[in-house]
């Protein structure tokens, strides 16, 4: 077996983009050396992580990727809520989610398409959705390899909605009841009510699935007003803060060693996928 690279190989390459801050890292150690010092290794700030195949890709949630219009968008996630809602009652952990939101989350985490955007206050557990997602390392493209955004969910929501709707130092809006979240609220019917909203908000709600605990898992929630709500993360993020609330970390094209890396210090499939496709996957990868 080769030998993972735990020692930083070479330099750390700042690469410029626009006003985001963009760093291209080899290793894990460097990883983490780049997310500290982004970060400032605060304990008390929270910092959530998203992990992507292709550092081409924009931050935009599936179902505006599938359904640029807003309105039939939002019509489409109606539709898709009630059938879920109807046809996953005898499954236990659908059992358990008692409202909207609580079945939004679980249909983002079993791939329905939804408004919503995944991230983790996990650093490695980001790291490994980019390493095995199924579309990176395809194509042998140097320049667009799998990255590591880090987002600032504090910095986003002062800008969007103010600090009166930030849950404390921490960032994320935690009460979804009402107030400004009934702009962004999921709907049987498709049809928003209240304020419709321009931008996304960073929320993080109650941690009832497995998935969801295993995974540290918050969400980007996109908003509902037409056309605005469906652009990119990013350009969202240059007209509120300049810039300031994302950077991303592009990884070098080394494939086993990222993943080996990652294995050595326990984070696998069984860590994001705590059942038994996620135990099964990662024997597969450890044995055969």
């Amino acid at each position: 077996m080769a030998e993972v690279s735990l020692v930083p190989t070479g330099p750390i390459r700042h690469v410029s983009y626009g006003t985001m801050e963009v760093v291209a890292v080899d290793t894990l150690p460097q990883l983490v050396e780049e997310t500290l010092r982004m970060t400032g290794g605060d304990p008390g700030h929270e910092w959530w992580f998203r992990g992507h195949g292709r550092s081409s890709f924009e931050l935009l949630p599936s179902l505006y990727r599938r359904v640029s219009d807003v309105s039939r968008a939002l019509e489409l996630e109606g539709r898709l809520l009630r059938e879920f809602d109807n046809r996953s009652r005898t499954i236990r952990e659908a059992a358990a989610a008692r409202d909207p939101w609580e079945i939004l989350f679980l249909m983002q985490h079993h791939r329905v398409p939804t408004r919503l955007l995944d991230w983790s206050r996990n650093l490695l557990i980001a790291a490994f959705f980019a390493v095995h997602d199924d579309k990176a390392w395809e194509g042998g493209d140097e320049t667009d390899t799998p990255c590591v955004y880090v987002f600032n969910p504090h910095e986003w929501n002062k800008n969007v909605i103010g600090t009166a709707g930030v849950a404390g130092s921490m960032g994320p809006v935690t009460d979804l009841s009402g107030g400004t979240m009934t702009g962004y609220q999921p709907r049987y019917t498709g049809s928003p009510v209240g304020v419709l909203h321009d931008d996304a908000v960073a929320i993080a709600g109650p941690e009832f699935a497995s998935r969801i605990v295993a995974q540290r898992g918050v969400f980007t929630v996109f908003g509902t007003k037409a056309p605005e709500a469906a652009r990119p993360l990013a350009d969202q993020d240059k007209q509120l803060t300049g810039g300031r609330s994302l950077a991303k970390l592009v990884l070098g094209r080394d494939e086993q060693g990222w993943k080996r890396a990652l294995g050595l210090v326990g984070i696998g499939a069984f860590t994001a996928f705590p059942d038994l496709d996620g135990l099964a996957t990662e024997l597969r990868e450890r044995h055969l």
